[in-house]
């Protein structure tokens, strides 16, 4: 479940979803009480639950690809979460394509949700007109709100969203450090993880959350070296970054960690992957990873 703790009361509220009888329902427990609140849903949740806690907000995705987002609040009860006036819906730009993962920032003034199926990443942002799309990357295409479709892929020129290689598989939550989503994508010579034996090389996927573009010298190796590639982490799975500040002058202040199946040394322990200096971070740098039970 995911966990919600309200800084007022110092009362801890777990939120998950169930499945009974093909009918989906959102879970409440009050993890003070025990008392357990239930709520049917008008769609079928498939991505995690995430918390947002500067906000109390959460968010979830569909099978369908659209997004809700609710506000959290002492004392509630699933009814109350989902009731009327409270909670919002976000139309899928690609509709039919269930979302794996779904994760909330803000990198300066503006909020950002994103959602990723297996093979594609879709970007909204909060405007007057309420969660408006901005850039998708899927397997041989993307597209902005500002520009269409692309003709062609700019690959890591930043000039817009990369493609997503054919047989791509986005297989971990997404992360953001500096206004950057780093999207974990285990690419195959074969076809796709799911169907292939080829265990594939596991990368992050590097894109500005403003317009989808590569973030070109933003980020640097351990050696103080620009990165100017999606770095590559491993063989296999590729798992979540993990984002952390640190306090070094040599390396800058901010340090990306990556995991997959089999390291590039061979093992499967965390690497340093990339950093960027303290002047560049903006907004939240990270974002609370919370999943969803179902049952």
């Amino acid at each position: 479940p995911a966990i919600w703790w309200d800084a007022t009361s110092g009362v801890g509220y777990a939120i998950y979803a169930t499945v009974s009888s093909k009918t989906s329902y959102l879970n409440v427990m009050n993890l003070s009480t025990g008392a357990v609140s239930q709520t049917k849903l008008g769609f079928t949740p498939s991505s995690n639950i995430a918390i947002d806690e500067s906000s109390a907000q959460m968010f979830v995705a569909d099978n369908q690809g659209n997004f809700y987002t609710a506000f959290l609040s002492p004392g509630m009860t699933a009814s109350t979460l989902m009731g009327s006036g409270n909670y919002t819906t976000g139309t899928a730009h690609t509709a039919g394509v269930a979302v794996s993962y779904i994760g909330y920032t803000q990198s300066g003034a503006t909020r950002y949700i994103w959602t990723t199926s297996t093979s594609e990443i879709d970007v909204y942002k909060l405007d007057a007109n309420g969660w408006s799309w901005v850039w998708t990357s899927a397997i041989g295409s993307s597209a902005t709100a500002a520009k269409g479709a692309l003709a062609s892929d700019p690959g890591t020129s930043g000039k817009g969203p990369q493609f997503l290689p054919a047989g791509a598989d986005i297989t971990d939550l997404s992360v953001t450090a500096a206004g950057i989503l780093i999207v974990p994508v285990t690419t195959q010579s074969g076809g796709s993880s799911e169907t292939s034996c080829d265990v594939g090389q596991a990368q992050y996927y590097l894109y500005n959350l403003n317009d989808g573009s590569f973030p070109v010298g933003q980020f640097h190796d351990s050696t103080g070296a620009s990165i100017t590639i999606n770095p590559i982490i491993g063989q296999g799975r590729a798992y979540s970054a993990v984002v952390a500040n640190i306090n070094s002058s040599t390396i800058g202040g901010l340090a990306i960690y990556g995991s997959a199946q089999q390291s590039t040394s061979g093992n499967a322990a965390f690497s340093l992957v990339m950093t960027a200096p303290q002047s560049s971070i903006s907004g939240i740098v990270g974002v609370r990873r919370t999943m969803m039970q179902t049952k």
